[in-house]
Order: C-alpha cells, then structure tokens, then sequence
C-alpha cells in the first residue's frame, strides 16, 4: 500500500456559480503551500464547471460530477470520503482565501499538534 502523500485536500462542494467557484479556484492555485490537492464535487450543475476545471490542466485539482443531483449533504459526504489528504479542509465555493500564507500558517499548526477538528475565521 503507497503511503499517502497528500497533506491536505482542500473540498469544495459545488453547484452552479461557476464565476465565484473560478475565483476560489484562482485564489487557491496562487497559495505559496505546495503539498495539498483540491476536490471539487458538482451536484449536477447546469454550468459547464467540468469544462473550466478541464481548461486549467492543474493536476492539483480533481473533479467529480454526478449524474444526478443528490443534494448537499450527500455532495458534502462524498467530497470527505474521496479526499486523498491526511487532513481536509471544505471551502464554500464562493470562499476566497484571501492571503498566500493562510493555507501555510493552517498546515503549520496541523504539523505541531494532533488536531481532529480545526475551525477557520470569515473575514
């Protein structure tokens, strides 16, 4: 079995609101952390979300569709199951992560204590 190498994946349950889901995206790719992966799972949208995250050619980033919409709770749930990451952070996907240094300072803290459940502020 290969050892998980994937600190953190950072989930984002989605549907529809493909413009603030890009900047998301972008305010994530631009983080100066390295070893994360992102997890985008769409509940059926209308939006061609699949066609952006395809267009971006970031292999930081999964996307899973399904077929049929399952409601949020359940997008929430397989966004956690399917996360690679030894930790998980769920975004809004219209959360912006506004400083280069927030996934760092997050990670920096998981590494120093054995945290199960770590909560963010909102600005």
């Amino acid at each position: 079995m290969q050892e998980n190498k994937t600190f953190i994946t950072i989930s984002i349950p989605s549907l529809n609101r493909l413009e603030s889901l890009k900047l998301v995206i972008y305010s994530i790719l631009r983080l100066n952390f390295s070893n994360y992966e992102v997890l985008i799972v769409d509940d059926h949208s209308d939006e061609d979300i699949g066609g952006f995250i395809k267009s971006l050619s970031c292999n930081k980033i999964r996307f899973i569709y399904n077929k049929r919409r399952v409601g949020f709770k359940s997008v929430y749930e397989m966004a956690l199951l399917k996360a690679r990451g030894k930790y998980v952070m769920t975004l809004g996907n219209d959360d912006i992560m506004c400083d280069k240094q927030m996934l760092a300072h997050i990670c920096s803290a998981l590494m120093q204590k054995e945290v199960g459940f770590a909560k963010t502020g909102l600005v």
